[in-house]
């Protein structure tokens, strides 16, 4: 996979459906975490660039479903090992 940018330009709508699956949710010293694992072969600014607007979706959802707020979201990058922070 390479890393090309997601679609830009969509429109928020309040009926549109999104599906997606969280890799990972966790809670720690009373604290929730979402780390999500890509397998792009760039580097983490570029995947940072690329899936932030999915993690603030991921971050939203969790917030509406779950009424739980995140302390923290990550991407854990399989092909270099880095783990690079989502600022939301």
């Amino acid at each position: 996979m390479n890393c090309a940018p997601l679609a830009k330009g969509r429109e928020r709508h309040p009926y549109l459906s999104r599906q997606g699956v969280i890799d990972l949710l966790f809670f720690n010293d009373g604290k929730w975490f979402l780390v999500d694992y890509k397998t792009d072969n760039c580097s983490a600014k570029e995947a940072v660039e690329k899936y932030s607007l999915q993690m603030k979706l991921y971050a939203e959802a969790i917030t509406a479903i779950y009424h739980i707020d995140l302390a923290e979201i990550y991407l854990y990058l399989f092909h270099t090992g880095e783990i690079a922070p989502i600022k939301f």
